[in-house]
């Protein structure tokens, strides 16, 4: 119903596009917050190589050996970038007032079998254009800030050492 209505309130819109990655293969779990639910998306990435993700980590969510990317489905209108920065503010609230639970999709499997959906012959109407411009500038606005946080670092190096010619190579 939440796709077909394109409406739903917080615990549905991180429930769909739970659903959505794991199908894709992607793990999952989800954030619980005082009156607020939010989707966690697990990285793959170690906790000590969390900076190759983002140069601000604060974005990420490290929690029992595992790096999690939040994201705030309910910022409509917004990119990805802006509910993921969204999402991490919550995220970090709630944890330093001690309120902060991930709760994991697997595991919540085991105690709540998946249900079986009778068979209906709706289907969305997107459109792949759109859909493609949106997720090519999400990503190209992420890169440049992965760039920017990368370069950053080595500016500092030169600024330290100018004549760190590894430094320089890397810049190109």
């Amino acid at each position: 119903d939440t796709m077909r209505l394109w409406s739903g309130d917080c615990d549905d819109l991180t429930i769909l596009f739970m659903a959505l990655m794991e199908n894709l293969g992607v793990e999952t779990a989800m954030g619980d917050l005082p009156g607020h639910v939010l989707p966690l998306i697990d990285s793959g990435v170690a906790p000590e190589d969390m900076d190759t993700i983002t140069g601000d980590t604060d974005r990420l969510i490290e929690a029992d050996g595992r790096v999690w990317i939040p994201g705030e489905l309910t910022s409509v209108g917004v990119g990805f970038d802006q509910a993921w920065a969204q999402a991490a503010l919550l995220c970090r609230k709630a944890m330093a007032d001690g309120k902060f639970k991930i709760v994991s999709t697997h595991d919540s499997w085991k105690k709540y079998a998946p249900a079986t959906l009778s068979h209906t012959n709706w289907k969305p109407a997107l459109k792949n254009s759109e859909i493609a411009t949106r997720v090519e500038k999400e990503v190209t606005l992420i890169g440049r800030q992965r760039i920017d946080a990368l370069a950053g670092d080595l500016l500092k190096s030169l600024e330290a050492d100018p004549g760190n010619d590894e430094a320089r190579m890397e810049l190109g």
